[in-house]
């Protein structure tokens, strides 16, 4: 304990409970994915967004290496044109090296979904509750 913090008035850490998932998307596809993560605010969907925020070229890999890593699940929010996405495809397979479960979501009906996702992981619909067990699930392994 450092000096002149009073135990009675720290809180914990909720985010440490909280499952870590990355959300893997083509920046295309950014709006859809962000009216996903406004989701979190409006229902019971509990998670710390772990995923890159801006798009950005220098490291761009070490840094999703990092994200990966240290997240429990990668959500891979599939729209029209993540088949033909080299850094979505980047990011599953560092998932998959990594261990970490694959959960993709359909962004509209009709998308096409990639083979490098229906091969390392798993399609859902995007159901809250759904998700919201798969990532608890993801969170039980790390052992929090």
């Amino acid at each position: 304990m450092r000096i002149g913090r009073n135990k009675r008035f720290h809180k914990p850490d909720t985010r440490a409970k909280r499952p870590r998932v990355f959300i893997s998307y083509r920046h295309k596809d950014a709006g859809q994915v962000s009216f996903f993560r406004s989701q979190r605010k409006r229902t019971h969907l509990d998670y710390t967004d772990y995923s890159i925020k801006k798009p950005y070229r220098i490291c761009w890999t070490l840094s999703a290496k990092y994200r990966i890593r240290n997240s429990d699940a990668c959500l891979v929010a599939i729209g029209p044109t993540t088949y033909r996405s080299k850094s979505v495809k980047k990011e599953v397979m560092v998932a998959r090296r990594y261990k970490k479960p694959i959960i993709g979501i359909k962004l509209r009906s009709e998308v096409e979904i990639p083979d490098f996702v229906s091969k390392n992981g798993k399609v859902v619909e995007w159901n809250c509750k759904t998700l919201q067990k798969l990532f608890d699930g993801s969170r039980k392994k790390r052992g929090d």
